[in-house]
């Protein structure tokens, strides 16, 4: 029996025997259901407190031991990504964006490796894991996959984590960096996608725009194998006028493609039409 069965049988017991001794030892009174039965004060506090109790204290087994049950053999209990373009507006050539991938991940089998795919319009430089340095494998795979709005990515790239020397069933972090070039850039709508392939309890994405740029109409388009793309709840949130493209979800569906979106405005101004493309170079501030 794991620790936090016991405390909550320990408080269940500890409670009605509280109940027994105060509200009915002390009254000396008595319970009856229909049908003439009737029972002890001190047994019936006893028992509907704990009953009361057990009610409101439902079972709440946690999302990694449902995950561990049902067969995962690796499970996010944390992920999040922060795209940082601050210093890469849409309109300069090269753009260089770097994305800070953060993932507390556990595995209940000793052969699991940590793997992790990545496809973009442009290219993908690999600049490390602080947290895995040697370990980590980058290998560039070609082509890309279709993205989320029916086009096709012009590159996909694969790191392998060998997790051999790290402990099982123990929250293991992982950090991942790699630069995007050229990736975000020529539309005047742009996301950022993400695959849920693994079982995750929490998921946040943050997108940190340039400074002479804002971000307008945030949103979210979640799509599965054989299923229309649709809007998904909680909605995204532009945060500090634009500055900021936000969005957090609990157990997002597994299986998944999430599509974090946003439209380019420039710092003052109005947001760009849909059909603008924005050549290298040009400035439009």
């Amino acid at each position: 029996m794991a620790i936090r069965q016991i405390v909550r049988v320990v408080v269940l017991f500890v409670c009605g025997l509280i109940a027994a001794v105060v509200l009915f030892g002390f009254l000396d009174s008595t319970a009856s259901i229909s049908g003439g039965w009737e029972f002890g004060g001190a047994f019936a506090g006893f028992a509907g407190t704990i009953w009361i109790l057990n009610r409101v204290w439902s079972d709440e087994t946690s999302f990694l031991e449902r995950a561990k049950a049902a067969g995962a053999e690796i499970v996010y209990v944390d992920v999040v990504k922060v795209l940082d373009l601050r210093g890469s507006p849409p309109n300069i050539s090269p753009q260089v964006a770097p994305l800070s991938n953060y993932f507390l991940v556990d595995r209940t089998k000793d052969d699991r490796d940590f793997y992790m795919h990545f496809s973009t319009s442009g290219k993908i430089e690999w600049r490390g894991s602080p947290t895995h340095p040697k370990q980590a494998d980058w290998t560039e795979l070609g082509e890309g996959e279709v993205a989320i709005d029916d086009g096709r990515f012009a590159s996909h790239y694969k790191l392998r984590i060998p997790l051999d020397a790290e402990p099982v069933n123990v929250p293991i972090p992982i950090l991942a960096e790699v630069a995007y070039i050229d990736a975000f850039k020529g539309d005047a709508k742009e996301f950022l996608e993400t695959h849920i392939d693994q079982a995750t309890d929490h998921l946040t994405m943050i997108v940190l725009i340039p400074d002479e740029w804002r971000a307008d109409e945030a949103s979210v388009t979640f799509h599965t194998e054989g299923r229309d793309r649709r809007p998904l709840l909680p909605p995204a949130r532009t945060l500090q006028d634009g500055a900021v493209v936000f969005w957090a979800m609990s157990r997002p569906p597994e299986y998944s493609r999430l599509g974090l979106a946003w439209t380019w405005r420039v710092r003052g101004g109005q947001a760009l039409a849909q059909d603008t493309v924005l050549p290298p170079g040009v400035d439009t501030a």
